[in-house]
C-alpha cells in the first residue's frame, strides 16, 4: 500500500512527539518496521543540501587523512614493540581494538608482548640483585673464582643460577680475574724408589686416615723460598703448611709436626709424598716410625700418584701466586696463610660436592 508524504510525516511527527509505537501502529494500521523505516528518513531529509555537502567534505578529507595515515605507518615500518608502545600511550583514549586494527596488531600478540616485557622486567629485577650476589662473592675471593665457583656459592645462598648466566652478569659487570704475573716455575726433585700404599686411590671413609704432602718454590725478590703442605686426603683440607729458605728434611719435619699437632696426634696414619730427598731422608722416616705412621711414596716420575697435593698447588699458583711479587719471606708467609684460610673455609671443591674442606669435615663429624 502506497502512504502519501504528508501522511508519512503525520505519523512521524506524532512518534517524536511521545506518542508510543504501539498505539501508532494500531492506529494507522502500519508495522514497526514501517514506523522506524519512515522514522529514519525523516531525519535524513531534514538535513538541508548545504550540511550533506559539508558533511561529504568532511568524510572526504577523513579518508584521506586516513589514508595518508595507513600510507605511513607502512612506510615506517614499525616494529612490534613500537606498536605496542603507541598502544600503551593511547588506548586511554581510544578503543583497544581500533588500536590493534589500525596498527595491524592482533590482540594475541600485543598480550604475549606484554607478558614477555613483564618477565624480562622481572628478570632484570634478578639480575641487579645477582650482580650484587656475585660482586661480594668475587671481591671476596679476592677476584679469584670464575663462574663455576660463584655458581657453587651462590646454591649455598639458594640461588640457582646458570653459569652461563653468571658469565654474562660478571661481563656487564665489569668483573674479571686478576690478570697473572709470570708464572713460577715447580720444583724439580730426583727420586729414588719408597713403596706406594695409596695407588691413587684418592677416596678415603674418615679425616687422618692418609695425608699427602708436596714442595714446591716461590720467587722472591731476586731468591726463592720453599713451601711444604699436609693435605688430610678425605677432606682435602690443608691442615700444616712451612715456609724455608732451603728444602731439607728440616722443613718436612716442622710441616709435619705442626699437622700432627694440630689434628691431634692421629693414630693409624699413612703418610704419602713424591721419594723427594726431603721424605726419604732419615731424620723425616725416623719421625714418622716414632709417630707409628705408615710412609707411602709416588712410584717414580709419576706425578698423578700424588695429584692431590700437585692440584692444590696448581690452585695456589694460579689464584694466588700469579697475582703477587713477594719482596721478603714474611709477605709470602702472609700470603700463602691468606689463601689457605681462604681454600679450607670459602672455597668450593667439585669431589666434595662443592662443598669446603670445613663443610665436609663438620658434615662427617654431624653424621658420627
Amino acid at each position: 500500500m502506497a502512504y502519501s508524504a504528508d501522511f508519512r510525516n503525520k505519523v512521524v511527527q506524532l512518534y517524536n512527539s511521545g506518542t508510543s509505537t504501539a498505539d501508532l501502529c494500531a492506529q494507522f494500521h502500519i508495522s514497526r518496521s514501517i514506523l522506524y523505516q519512515w522514522s529514519e528518513e525523516a531525519k535524513v531529509s531534514n538535513i538541508s543540501k548545504r550540511d550533506l555537502a559539508t558533511l561529504q567534505r568532511h568524510v572526504a578529507t577523513l579518508e584521506n587523512e586516513n589514508s595518508i595515515y595507513q600510507k605511513s605507518l607502512a612506510a615506517l615500518d614499525l616494529s612490534i614493540d613500537n606498536k605496542v608502545q603507541i598502544i600503551d600511550a593511547l588506548k586511554s583514549e581510544y578503543s583497544f581494538y581500533t588500536l590493534c586494527r589500525l596498527l595491524n596488531l592482533s590482540k594475541s600478540t600485543y598480550i604475549n608482548r606484554q607478558k614477555s616485557a613483564l618477565i624480562e622486567k622481572q628478570l632484570d629485577v634478578e639480575d641487579t640483585l645477582l650482580k650484587e650476589k656475585i660482586t661480594i662473592i668475587f671481591q671476596k675471593s679476592d677476584y679469584r673464582f670464575g663462574a663455576k665457583k660463584i655458581r657453587a656459592k651462590l646454591m649455598e645462598q639458594g640461588y640457582t643460577v646458570s653459569t652461563k648466566r653468571i658469565v654474562r652478569l660478571m661481563k656487564e659487570h665489569g668483573l674479571k680475574r686478576k690478570q697473572a704475573l709470570p708464572e713460577n716455575a715447580t720444583f724439580q726433585r730426583h727420586y729414588t724408589y719408597r713403596p706406594n700404599l695409596v695407588k691413587q686411590n684418592f677416596t678415603v671413609e674418615k679425616p687422618n686416615s692418609i695425608w699427602v704432602s708436596d714442595i714446591t718454590y716461590v720467587k722472591v725478590n731476586t731468591s726463592i723460598a720453599y713451601v711444604c703442605v699436609i693435605i688430610d686426603l678425605f677432606s682435602r683440607k690443608v691442615v700444616s703448611h712451612a715456609v724455608a729458605e732451603f728444602a731439607d728434611a728440616e722443613l718436612t719435619i716442622h710441616t709435619f709436626k705442626l699437622a700432627y699437632q694440630n689434628r691431634n696426634h692421629p693414630q693409624g696414619l699413612t703418610f704419602h709424598s713424591d721419594q723427594g730427598a726431603q721424605y726419604t731422608a732419615f731424620s723425616f722416616r725416623q719421625l714418622l716410625l716414632d709417630f707409628n705412621v705408615h710412609q707411602s711414596f709416588s712410584d717414580i716420575g709419576n706425578p698423578l700418584d700424588n695429584a692431590v697435593a700437585e692440584s692444590f698447588f696448581a690452585s695456589l699458583k694460579k689464584e694466588q701466586f700469579k697475582f703477587h711479587f713477594y719482596e721478603t719471606v714474611s709477605e709470602l708467609e702472609e700470603s700463602l696463610s691468606e689463601y689457605i684460610d681462604f681454600y679450607n673455609d670459602y672455597r668450593p671443591h667439585e669431589c666434595l660436592k662443592q662443598q669446603t674442606p670445613n663443610q665436609f669435615e663438620e658434615s662427617y663429624q654431624q653424621q658420627k
